[in-house]
């Protein structure tokens, strides 16, 4: 057996017990609570922020939930606490969750010796009702303020002189002005859960400073502020006459001429105050005449009425920022992009977190990664849980690529795979959405759920996080990757990285990655190498891990392998992209399908040369050598065949002419296996019985 150095391999350590684990997150947990209560102590340099990584289901969620939400009720702390998650689901899901774990403290304690605690979701004005009415009564007028880029409480809802005819009933707000005491008067220990795209918005008001944030699963995407610039603004620009601005100028031949943009406004002299003073001439002056106290026919008229130049001046001057702060010739906030041949203006940018100043956040994430959490929060302490699964892994080599996925004899061979599956009902299968709908022919709504593919659940990459409805199921099936656009990704990292002095280096208009071997992590330590595609800037690379390889333990972690008791869980990767995980068994995609094709093809597969020569005439094997070295790498895959190809069965069986038993794979239909192989090999058998 060749070892390999662990400093080769894509993921180098091997990963923690589950006991060892759970001790790290629990003096994790245990350590960010210490340093609140610290805190609350007067000790100064405390809290501390802390992010831990560690795959689902070791109790992240749980234990967060236990120590810190419910825990304030068995302490009696009159605390506030703001939970985010990435979805409206996921926050019904997680406030049912802090409910059934308070129900499990108070059976321990009297109900008259504690308060209860008040967990409440924070919906946005245009989140539905029970009735599916949104919560605001002008919805039409939100999301035009929303569109311009415009607040919508000073303008909607409350200013210092008017306020909205709806104001004292309306849904949105009484959220704000919920009970916080019980019938002894006592504050009660108040949870507030909210959405990632919430920690980015203007805090409401009356939402009171939290004592300290949980921000569960990974939120950046959330915190990537992205505009499509309108035609108005392209025209605006594009079709100036007479005597243009210098900045105006600048824009043109970043767009017609595709400039670098920075570049052209220094060539013409354009200053910070120019931008900030052209951005003036597009501001948004309009909105003073729309007030709170105005009917919803009244404020359309204004909105309507309003210049369309969609947040021209507050891309302008964020323009006028990174001009005066960066020396690089592009500009990393706004982008070309030609898909679909149509040219539009992309402005993209990184956003802050909005928590009042010292408020302690605990991030917890499967796919954590520090480079991105300290763009938001860069005084956070990195704790990583790696912890070995409890399933035997499967991964093929060679299974798709970019080519190949136009290739019909792929999409065959992708049907016959998945068919070795189709009748389980405890199986998940993971893919693309585009390859699901491909297999499943379901509607753009129909794939917001889970599907079926057969008896087994379908579902798709992006679509997984969160979801316990798999933790008991026995198998997962993941096919293919999740590789976006390079452009896409490096304008990405353009903008969470445009104000850090880093340059990001860039395909440009190409869309293709480089290519590399790396080492794979095996259980027996064993050399297998794995080819993937990789970018060369490593601030591109980590979105492109993020974006891939996470989304592919994603997939495996819904089954909860952490605790599992069972001996036969199965996890099958159909992508060579090397994942952070330990293999058990690294196979040959190309070989599976032939093996696939002889038993589809025959009843009896001998794993005797001259016996197997006898029963398969083709043109793949011709001589008694090609025969054997086939059969070599077939009985290397005697455990895959063991546990994926269940319809058929190995026997072993000696004939009149050896005293040696020979093997055979024999189909479970076949009634009469001695019988049956007598006749195939055209030889006398003298016993054939299972081999187990």
């Amino acid at each position: 057996m060749l070892t390999k150095p662990e400093a080769n391999l894509a993921y180098p350590k091997y990963p923690l017990t589950l006991e060892e684990g759970e001790q790290l997150l629990t003096d994790a947990i245990h350590q960010f609570h210490g340093s609140i209560v610290q805190a609350r102590k007067g000790v100064k340099g405390l809290p501390e922020n802390i992010a831990i990584k560690a795959a689902a289901g070791l109790g992240k969620t749980s234990q967060v939930i236990s120590e810190l939400c419910v825990g304030q009720v068995k302490y009696q702390q009159e605390v506030h606490i703001e939970y985010y998650v990435p979805t409206h689901n996921l926050s019904s899901q997680l406030i049912a969750d802090i409910g059934n774990e308070y129900q499990i403290h108070a059976e321990r304690i009297s109900a008259d010796e504690q308060p209860s605690i008040n967990v409440s979701a924070l919906k946005g004005r245009l989140q539905k009702d029970t009735s599916g009415n949104p919560l605001c009564k002008k919805p039409e007028q939100v999301t035009e303020l929303v569109t311009l880029g415009y607040p919508v409480s000073s303008r909607l809802c409350k200013s210092k002189t008017d306020k909205c005819e709806y104001y004292a009933s309306c849904a949105y707000q009484k959220q704000f002005h919920t009970q916080e005491v019980d019938t002894k008067g006592i504050t009660l220990p108040a949870v507030t859960v909210m959405t990632h795209q919430q920690l980015f918005l203007e805090r409401h008001s009356f939402l009171p400073k939290p004592d300290f944030v949980v921000v569960d699963e990974s939120f950046y995407q959330a915190g990537i502020e992205k505009i499509q610039i309108q035609n108005e603004v392209l025209q605006l620009v594009t079709s100036s006459d007479g005597n243009p601005s210098p900045v105006l100028k600048a824009l043109r031949q970043f767009i017609l001429d595709r400039k670098p943009l920075l570049k052209s406004l220094r060539e013409l002299d354009v200053t910070k105050k120019d931008l900030l003073d052209e951005a003036e001439k597009y501001s948004f002056k309009e909105l003073a005449s729309i007030k709170p106290n105005q009917t919803a026919v009244e404020q359309a008229k204004h909105l309507k009425a309003a210049p369309k130049h969609l947040k021209f001046d507050y891309i302008l001057t964020a323009l006028a920022e990174e001009l005066e702060t960066q020396s690089r010739d592009e500009s990393y906030l706004l982008h070309m992009d030609d898909t679909d041949n149509k040219t539009k203006l992309i402005f993209m940018q990184r956003k802050e977190i909005n928590l009042p100043d010292g408020v302690p956040v605990l991030f917890i994430d499967a796919d954590l990664n520090e480079d991105v959490i300290k763009l938001f929060k860069p005084a956070t302490k990195i704790i990583n849980i790696p912890v070995e699964r409890k399933a035997t892994i499967h991964q093929f080599n060679k299974t798709l690529s970019a080519y190949s996925r136009r290739d019909p004899k792929i999409t065959e061979q992708i049907h016959t795979f998945l068919n070795l599956f189709k009748s389980d009902n405890k199986t998940l299968i993971v893919t693309t959405k585009k390859l699901r709908q491909k297999l499943t022919n379901e509607s753009d709504e129909q794939v917001k759920q889970t599907g079926l593919f057969g008896k087994s659940s379908i579902n798709h990459y992006g679509n997984l996080r969160g979801l316990n409805e798999f933790k008991d199921y026995k198998t997962v099936v993941v096919l293919d990757r999740n590789q976006p656009n390079n452009v896409q990704l490096e304008q990405t990292a353009m903008s969470l990285w445009f104000d850090k002095g880093v340059d990001i280096n860039s395909y440009k208009d190409t869309e293709t990655y480089q290519r590399s071997n790396s080492g794979l992590r095996m259980k027996d330590r064993s050399e297998q190498n794995a080819q993937a595609s990789y970018h060369p800037d490593k601030h591109v690379q980590l979105l492109l891990e993020i974006n891939r390889e996470a989304e592919i333990t994603q997939a495996i972690d819904r089954l909860r392998l952490l605790r599992s008791s069972d001996n036969d869980r199965q996890v099958f990767i159909a992508t060579s992209i090397p994942v952070d995980v330990t293999l058990d068994y690294y196979w040959d995609w190309k070989l599976l399908q032939r093996l696939i094709k002889l038993l589809d093809s025959s009843d009896v597969l001998p794993l005797h040369p001259e016996h197997f020569l006898k029963v398969f005439t083709d043109d793949t094997v011709k001589t008694k050598s090609g025969a054997k070295d086939l059969i070599k790498n077939l009985n290397r895959m005697l455990p895959l065949i063991d546990t994926l190809i269940k319809d058929s069965i190995l026997f072993k069986y000696q004939h009149a002419d050896s005293r040696k038993a020979a093997q055979a794979l024999i189909l479970k239909s076949v009634k009469e296996p001695k019988q049956a192989l007598e006749l195939s090999i055209g030889v006398e058998i003298i016993t054939c019985h299972e081999a187990n």
